[in-house]
């Protein structure tokens, strides 16, 4: 319960008001990508959650609706250019796939299916942000160009 709602309390701290509906969006389309990704990998046998309330949701909505958005929108606000924001993805995919990962599979709460590695794992979250910057970047120059 507390990893699902203290991280949007600090990000509301941290966000910058000035480009909420920016980064707001960016965090919502995080999150939907990262559910969809989520599901598709359990429904592949890449991974699997072992302890599930509903056998079709995978339990770990809080880091898909939680903290992998909160922290992908706080590197997405804090590093605007492409060389630092790079540097700070890969350190995010890091994390992710060779920190959180492990942690839960050694508490049980994730399985890594037998054609699934973390280094996978990185290569997606590491394209799932640059993804959601060059989208972001376009939808910005869509929405300035006038029609």
């Amino acid at each position: 319960m507390f990893s699902t709602i203290i991280p949007y309390f600090i990000w509301w701290k941290l966000v910058d008001k000035n480009r909420f509906f920016e980064l707001f969006s960016y965090g919502l389309i995080c999150a939907s990508i990262a559910m969809i990704l989520d599901v598709m990998g359990t429904e592949m046998i890449l991974w699997d959650y072992p302890d599930k309330f509903l056998p079709w949701i995978p339990p770990l909505i809080p880091a898909d609706f939680v903290v992998i958005p909160i922290s992908a929108m706080l590197i997405y606000q804090y590093f605007n250019k492409w060389t630092s924001f790079l540097f700070a993805n890969i350190l995010w995919a890091i994390v992710f796939a060779y920190i959180i990962e492990p942690i839960f599979s050694y508490l049980g709460m994730f399985k890594l299916g037998s054609h699934w590695l973390h280094t996978y794992s990185f290569i997606g979250f590491f394209f799932l942000g640059i993804f959601l910057k060059l989208f972001m970047e376009w939808l910005k120059k869509k929405a300035e160009t006038p029609c």
